[in-house]
């Protein structure tokens, strides 16, 4: 989810986003605002980012220092990119548990019904089920 550029640091509607987000758009206007100090390949991922928005068609070799609003561009596209990184990551990180759960028994060849069989009979009449 992409906020608008022009939502203050303080508003109540950024307030309300995640905190790590908040964390995300501070990190993304730090960075932005030291640019000058940044190594060429570093210039030319901010670059990048700036120009994901339509906007800009900016190359890193030709821009020395970023006005404000391209510092407002950079923070709010990298925060768009936090959130799709999250869209990407978590249907794989699902697909990995759910693998897991079915096939751990496989490889470490429990037997399942006879791991029934066992919690059964040890929980017999009289004795607690933990």
């Amino acid at each position: 989810m992409r906020y608008p550029a022009s939502i203050p640091a303080r508003s109540p509607v950024l307030q309300s986003w995640p905190p790590h987000w908040r964390r995300q758009k501070k990190h993304a206007e730090e960075t932005a605002a030291h640019y000058e100090a940044l190594s060429a390949e570093k210039k030319a991922a901010v670059i990048d980012v700036i120009n994901i928005s339509d906007d800009y068609d900016l190359k890193a070799s030709e821009i020395h220092k970023l006005d404000a609003d391209m510092i407002k561009a950079y923070a709010s596209n990298a925060a768009g990119q936090v959130g799709m990184g999250y869209a990407v990551g978590y249907p794989f990180g699902v697909i990995v548990v759910i693998l897991a759960v079915n096939f751990l028994n496989v490889i470490f060849r429990f037997n399942v019904e006879e791991e029934k069989r066992k919690i059964c009979i040890g929980n017999g009449p009289g004795k607690e089920r933990h």
